[in-house]
């Protein structure tokens, strides 16, 4: 591996466990270091490598990941990059390498230290799984990269979220604080996919989460406090 690109943490909620031997085979094939931290109920019946932490935790999937946030920043002090996926992803060999790569291209061209990437994520169905609070609104909801230093500035996952778009609030606060929020077009990183239809988090946090988004941040086309994103052509 290519220790000169710094390595990576990839956090997620996580409880999908017969697809994280796939994850981490693919990742290793890369050649970027990573170390994943995966936190949730369900406990893997397989031992798991050294660059691999399962932290077990009987709370909602916004809990859990706020859990992976703070362990990487406490306990792998090696780590330059973090990124939050669902455990339930397709991702490509290079998925890694891919984003540190945009990411510095981004932070060059934008002369902004403050950036948050990722690559377009698809549904089964082939469908973007993208999502904006309102015409011509930030792109939200796919993983989002970024530095540890960046990340820890952002603040951590909002307690008062359940399962779903504490992502895009944190998203939001980027916009917020002058930074940009930019997803890669196909051509540019390979997109994720889904492996399975899993729609359980959407169906059952969808109302209380999103109004409490609505809540936090106003929407208002022009709204001079939320600098809009779009996918990058």
């Amino acid at each position: 591996m290519n220790n000169s690109l710094g390595k990576t943490v990839i956090v997620a909620p996580a409880i999908k466990v017969k697809f994280w031997k796939d994850i981490f085979l693919t990742l290793q094939r890369g050649k970027a270091p990573f170390h994943i931290v995966f936190v949730g109920h369900i406990k893997p019946n397989f031992k798991l490598p050294s660059n691999f932490t399962y932290i077990h935790c009987e709370l909602t999937a916004a809990p859990c990941v706020e859990i992976a946030y703070r362990y990487a920043y406490n306990h792998i002090k090696d780590a330059k990059y973090i990124v939050n996926i669902a455990d339930d992803l397709l991702l490509s060999d290079n998925f890694v390498e891919e984003l540190i790569n945009f990411y510095n291209l981004q932070k060059k061209k934008y002369n902004n230290d403050l950036l948050i990437v990722g690559p377009t994520c698809t549904m089964r169905s082939g469908e973007e799984n993208l999502m904006a609070t309102h015409d011509g609104g930030p792109v939200l909801l796919a993983p989002t990269f970024t530095t540890i230093e960046n990340s820890m500035k952002v603040g951590g996952v909002d307690k008062r979220f359940k399962g779903i778009y504490w992502d895009c609030d944190r998203a939001l606060r980027v916009h917020k604080m002058g930074g940009k929020v930019i997803f890669a077009s196909c051509e540019e990183l390979p997109p994720v996919q889904e492996r399975e239809h899993s729609p359980g988090l959407y169906v059952r946090y969808k109302n209380t989460d999103r109004v409490f988004l609505d809540q936090l941040w106003s929407y208002d086309q022009g709204d001079d406090e939320i600098m809009c994103a779009s996918l990058t052509k």
